[in-house]
């Protein structure tokens, strides 16, 4: 064989193993999205929405008065505007008016309502529509305090700086899996130092990735099984809470949380909510619930409930509840507020007197 024969049937075989990781590519990029396999890309956060806070438990807080207007906006935060108190809701009013009950949730993106367009959709705002309905005389008034990406000993620290001004009845936690962990809120706090408080990016995002990642679920997902297995992320199993550090963030926000129950006399409920990642009947966080009842208990005995149970009657398909197998959907919320206040209405009638200063 000649070497330009040689060189020529090399490089046609190269042409032909190129095609064939091509085409390979293709098939398994196809069939990713086809089964709509996991993990899926959680949407970005959105920089202009949050400012760094003097607190340096809380780290950064969401910006008051912040409106979708201010900058251009990305659909998964479409009128995503925040009150003067810094938090996405109504106007708060610190006047208690009389034979009001008031209830303050605490908690993450979850309950600020990251992907829900419209905030009466977001269950916070649907719990107290469900408790108005069934709360006779007693007016109720529940306010969202969650922010994205807060652990929860930053929400624990958010109700004792900002919400024991509004002398809550009862105060309801949202907690997650991704709570044992206090840095991942998606590069928010990192962003935020490198640009300063003031500083202005007009539309950016905190993009969790980026190129072939951002577009490609398959090369996100192969991403993503590498970096648990070689890499520095929180494997997606129950021996990931194991380091003193995640369990150390979760002790001291339940410690801080029944200390001020206890001093300003309200009623605190901490709720798991599920993972959406796979059908409830093969559900593999179930020992991080075991672990947080063991510190609720060791926290004083803070009422800790898991809804994992009460998601899975409604249906076994988590995936039909979320937006990305974390952020649930409208569908989501509903579900979720129809189960706080099945939980509430259980000790309703103990709470039908609010309690004043």
């Amino acid at each position: 064989m000649s070497r330009h024969t040689l060189v020529k049937f090399i490089f046609v075989r190269i042409v032909f193993v190129c095609i064939g990781i091509v085409f390979a590519f293709l098939a398994g990029e196809a069939a990713v999205r086809i089964f709509d396999l996991g993990p899926k890309r959680l949407e970005p956060l959105f920089i202009p929405s949050y400012r760094l806070s003097e607190n340096p438990i809380l780290k950064y807080e969401y910006r008051p008065c912040y409106e979708p207007t201010d900058t251009p906006y990305d659909d998964f935060h479409t009128n995503f505007a925040i009150n003067s108190a810094g938090f996405r809701d109504r106007e708060f009013d610190v006047e208690k008016p009389g034979g009001t009950l008031r209830v303050i949730v605490l908690g993450d993106s979850i309950t600020s309502g990251n992907g829900i367009e419209n905030l009466d959709d977001t269950y916070p705002k649907k719990l107290e529509e469900l408790l108005n309905r069934d709360s006779g005389t007693t007016r109720v008034q529940v306010y969202n305090m969650g922010v994205g990406g807060y652990c929860t000993m930053q929400e624990a620290e958010t109700l004792r700086c900002k919400g024991l001004v509004y002398q809550p009845d009862y105060v309801l936690v949202g907690f997650c899996m991704n709570d044992f962990w206090p840095g991942s809120d998606g590069g928010v706090y990192e962003r935020l130092l490198a640009v300063n408080t003031e500083a202005r990016t007009p539309g950016h995002l905190v993009s969790y990735e980026s190129g072939l990642l951002k577009y490609s679920r398959l090369a996100f997902v192969i991403h993503h099984l590498i970096k648990q297995r070689f890499g520095s992320d929180p494997p997606a199993s129950d021996r990931s809470i194991e380091g003193g550090q995640p369990k150390k963030n979760v002790k001291q926000g339940l410690g801080l949380l029944k200390r001020l129950s206890d001093e300003h006399g309200f009623e605190l409920l901490v709720f798991n909510i599920p993972g959406f990642n796979r059908p409830f009947e093969d559900y593999r966080f179930s020992k991080m619930f075991d672990w947080l009842k063991t510190a609720a208990l060791e926290a004083g005995g803070v009422r800790v409930e898991d809804l994992l149970d009460d998601f899975s009657r409604r249906g076994p398909d988590a995936d039909v509840y979320s937006l990305d197998e974390l952020h649930p959907n409208v569908l989501g919320h509903n579900v979720l507020a129809e189960i706080l206040h099945e939980k509430l209405m259980e000790h309703f009638a103990e709470l039908r007197t609010p309690r004043g200063r």
